[in-house]
Order: C-alpha cells, then structure tokens, then sequence
C-alpha cells in the first residue's frame, strides 16, 4: 500500500532546488486547532479595562455597550495576515476603512496583553514620515537575537 510522503527517500528531509514547498503559517495552524478543540480565540475584554475610573459616566455606558472582541479578532486577523515581515498600525487601519482610528489602535493594547500580538524596537516609517513599531502575530513573531549572540 503506498502512503502519501512529504519527501521522496533520497530527500533526507530537504527540498530540492526548485521545489516550491507549501506555505503553511503558524497562524492557519493555530485556527485549525482551536477549530478542532472548539476554542475560541479570545474571551472578552471586561469593560472596566475601556475606561478610566475617572472617565465620565458616558464613557462606562458606552464601554458596556460594545463587544471589543470583534474588533479585536477584526485587527488581530489583518495583523497575522502580514505574516513574518508584520505591519504597522498604518498599514492595520488601511486594511480596516470603516473602523475609525480609535477602534483599530485601542485593540494592540489588548491583543498585547493577551500575547496575541508582539512589538519590539524595530519600525518602519508611516504614512506621515516618521516610524511606527512592527507589529506580528505570535505566530510569526521572531524575535531579534541577543546581542551576546552576534558576533
């Protein structure tokens, strides 16, 4: 009975020149477990963590009336999407038109503290000139190596 193999024998576990292998990414990977362990990808953000204490009473009201999940799943989608080489938030809200400013950027805090997404001190320049931090999901976060590493 022959079984379906990712390498022929001689391969040793490599691809050959000019073989093209499937892009797999660490988020699809991600999706397809939760999918099959029935998880959802987040729980919802409390409403006390949209507001300040001393925020006005209309500003509590209208953090108990949204569900940030969505916007949060919303963002944290075009993120992964970028794949490897990340995004900047200029790049997150051009891919999000009908959101405003305020729902795209809220969500990083967020998706930060949950690990779902990752920044450290690289950037690359926005729109406006100046840089903004990279952004990746955790799935395509790779870190830069210490600096007692390179040589």
């Amino acid at each position: 009975m022959n079984q379906p193999r990712l390498f022929d024998d001689d391969d040793e576990g490599l691809l050959k020149p000019g073989h093209r292998p499937v892009k797999t990414t660490g988020a699809f990977l991600e999706f397809v477990r939760r999918a099959l362990a029935g998880d959802k990808p987040f729980t919802p953000t409390q409403p006390y963590k949209l507001v300040r204490p001393s925020d006005p009473v209309t500003s509590h009201e209208a953090a108990r009336s949204i569900d940030p999940t969505n916007l949060e799943q919303a963002v944290l989608n075009v993120i992964e999407g970028f794949g490897v080489r990340g995004c900047i938030s200029d790049q997150v809200r051009a891919s999000l038109p009908n959101l405003t400013y305020s729902s795209v950027t809220a969500r990083y805090k967020a998706l930060k503290e949950r690990g779902m997404i990752f920044v450290d001190e690289r950037k690359r320049k926005g729109n406006s000139g100046r840089n903004q931090r990279i952004m990746w999901s955790k799935f395509n976060y790779m870190p830069l190596p210490d600096k007692d590493d390179v040589e």
